[in-house]
């Protein structure tokens, strides 16, 4: 949660940077350094993500709890759906292929974007 709040219709821009991983452990399928745009690791579609047509680890962002995902990459620029504050996250796994949730998957991920947010 940023703590940005923005108005339905404002022109939101932001600009992003870093670097993240998936996962500390080398040998896990999931571990590897990626920018804002994420990679190319897709695997059993039955996993759940944010975004689920978008790179692993790719930063995302929302405009409040409810509606849809976005997928930032290096930059983008959007009219805010709806009133709320912005959220962000990664493109990570949240589900294992029995549909179980995983917040393990979640906690093992290292590293940091940062963003650039013009509003208006």
């Amino acid at each position: 949660n940023s703590t940005l709040k923005v108005r339905k219709g404002e022109r939101v821009t932001i600009a992003a940077n870093g670097r993240a991983n998936g996962c500390k452990n080398k040998n896990d399928a999931a571990y590897g350094w990626a920018g804002p745009e994420g990679w190319g690791f897709f695997w059993d579609k039955k996993r759940g993500r944010p975004m689920p047509f978008s790179p692993f680890m790719a930063l995302g962002v929302k405009i409040g709890e409810g509606g849809e995902w976005l997928e930032v990459g290096k930059g983008i620029t959007f009219l805010a759906p709806q009133d709320g504050n912005i959220l962000f996250t990664v493109n990570d796994e949240i589900y294992d292929e029995t549909g179980r949730f995983r917040l393990d998957w979640r906690r093992d991920n290292e590293g940091s974007f940062i963003t650039n947010i013009k509003i208006g």
